[in-house]
Order: structure tokens, then C-alpha cells, then sequence
């Protein structure tokens, strides 16, 4: 009797043993979080790759209004997009998305600044002079956005210029062939396609004047700028423009936890050199903060 009750206890006790070593030895699987690709996601793919508790999946997705229609879709977990179509998209003023109530900002990284280029053989200064020609509004609608925006309220009409979605990639060799007169590009200087454009004998307009600013009372998301002196070859003084905040955006129903562990490895390991990243404006995104970013912003103020 007391021999069968000792082998059994020891059994039990070895099946015990067995199960907390099988629980130890087992390793915890990553997150996956989904991520836009693109050219500015490019620093948060980096800095999400390197973690051992993430797994990072980049995404195809361009252009804004196709990350807030992937994040509707649930197709991704985080994305970038500019200020200007997260905030139609969320009061559903955005005619290619629909309305996107649940959509919500983990953070503002930088400035998009739009930039006009002209060839340097027309007499191009202002965006009113823009009437009878042809010029490139990039592939992606958040740049038609506001260059139709801009258009409208410097007086001209739809009809009065020809619009070419043409490609970043693709304006400086359709300026120097002469198929464009013009370009609208939203990117962060300097950047690879503007910089190709002045190389071949394009150059930068002022974006400035009462008609500009009275669509930033009407528009708020737009912001005054300038792209200083010597940014781009042959620019030899400072060019004055606007520009729309870069957002980092996700669904009101993304884990609180992965929010907070993509805010703490982005923000750490690039810390604010990396897309003119300003902390204090961090949380001024245009749409309302996902709950655990705004977490995130008042911890980092009580630890000041």
C-alpha cells in the first residue's frame, strides 16, 4: 500500500517537473504588427525589426488615402498618412473613403512640405500663373488634395490647367522634356525627386500671398514653412510655403499594448533627429489620440 502511494506520488511529481520545464523552455511568439510601406515608414520598419518580441510585416500600401482605407479594412495595424486625410477621412469628408470614425493618431513625426517646381523657361512665380499649362500632381491623391485646393483658391479653374498624376520619380525627366511646366510634390526636404528636378534645370516657387492664407483659416492642417537656402542644388535663398503634418495613425481598436510598444521603440532608438520628429507636437495630431498614446504623452510629461 505505502509502495504503490510512493510510486504514484513520484510519477505525478515527474509528470509535474516535466509540464514546468515544457512551460519554460517555451518561447513566447512575437507580435505581429502590419505596417504601411512606404519611403518615411521606411525608420519605424527599421527600428520595429530589430525587436525580439515584434514581427514586423511591411505592407504595400500607397498613398494616405489607401493607409486610412487599408487601416478601415484592417489589412494593417499602423500606418503614415498627412494630417489634411486623416482629418477628412475621420468627419467623412474624404469622397474616395468612407467615413472612418474609428480612426485615430499615435503621434505627428514631421512636416510633409509641398513644393512647387517650374521649368526655369517659364515665367512661372506664383500658382495663378499656372493657367493653360500642364503640370504633375504625383501618383498619390494626399498631394491632388491640396494642390487642387490651392489651385481653387488662387482662382484657377479646372478647366484652365491640364493635371497629370505623374509619378515623384518621373517629374524631373517630363520637365526636361518639356510634357510638364510645373510639379506639386509633398515630401520632406530634401528629397531625391526635387533634388533630380533642380539638377535639370528645374526650380522652386513660392507658395505665399492672401489667397493662401485664407485657406489656412478654412483648412488649419496647413501649415506655414520654408525650405531654407541651400536645401536643394542652385537655391540661393530661402522659399516660402506650407506644408501637412506626417501622422503615425492606427484603429481605435489596435491593442493598447502595441501602441505603446511601437511609441517606445520608435521614439527611443530615433529619437528627435529622425523626420524632424518635435515631441512637444508629437500628440497635436489633427484626428483624436489612440487612448494609449495619449497614456503614453502624459506619463512622458510627469517624468519631465
Amino acid at each position: 500500500m505505502h509502495r504503490s502511494i510512493l510510486v504514484g506520488a513520484a510519477l505525478l511529481l515527474g509528470a509535474a517537473a516535466t509540464g514546468c520545464t515544457g512551460s519554460v523552455d517555451a518561447t513566447p511568439r512575437p507580435t505581429t504588427v502590419r505596417v504601411s510601406s512606404s519611403a518615411s515608414a521606411v525608420p519605424l520598419v527599421n527600428a520595429l525589426s530589430q525587436q525580439a518580441d515584434l514581427s514586423v510585416q511591411s505592407v504595400r500600401v500607397s498613398g494616405s488615402p489607401s493607409v486610412i482605407e487599408a487601416l478601415r479594412r484592417n489589412e494593417i495595424d499602423v500606418g503614415l498618412a498627412t494630417a489634411d486625410v486623416a482629418y477628412l477621412a475621420f468627419v467623412g469628408e474624404l469622397s474616395s473613403v468612407p467615413a472612418f470614425h474609428e480612426l485615430r493618431g499615435i503621434a505627428v513625426l514631421g512636416l510633409n512640405t509641398l513644393h512647387l517646381i517650374a521649368r526655369r523657361d517659364t515665367s512661372v512665380k506664383s500658382i495663378g500663373q499656372l493657367k493653360g499649362l500642364t503640370i504633375g500632381l504625383g501618383a498619390t491623391s494626399g498631394t491632388a488634395l491640396v494642390a487642387n485646393l490651392l489651385l481653387e483658391a488662387s482662382g484657377v479653374n479646372r478647366s484652365e490647367v491640364i493635371r497629370d498624376p505623374v509619378p515623384y520619380t518621373e517629374t524631373a525627366a517630363r520637365l526636361a522634356d518639356r510634357t510638364l511646366a510645373a510639379a506639386f510634390m509633398t515630401v520632406v526636404p530634401p528629397a531625391e525627386p526635387v533634388i533630380d528636378a533642380m539638377e535639370n534645370g528645374a526650380r522652386l516657387v513660392e507658395i505665399e500671398g492672401p489667397a493662401v492664407e485664407r485657406l489656412r483659416l478654412q483648412h488649419p492642417f496647413l501649415v506655414n514653412t520654408t525650405i531654407p537656402r541651400g536645401t536643394y542644388p542652385g537655391q540661393s535663398t530661402p522659399v516660402r510655403t506650407i506644408g501637412v503634418d506626417l501622422l503615425l495613425v492606427c484603429r481605435a481598436d489596435l491593442n493598447s499594448n502595441i501602441v505603446s510598444r511601437v511609441m517606445d521603440v520608435y521614439f527611443k532608438a530615433l529619437g528627435p533627429s529622425a523626420l524632424a520628429i518635435d515631441f512637444d507636437r508629437a500628440p497635436a495630431t489633427s484626428i483624436p489620440l489612440h487612448p494609449a498614446a495619449g497614456r503614453y504623452y502624459r506619463q512622458r510629461e510627469l517624468s519631465r
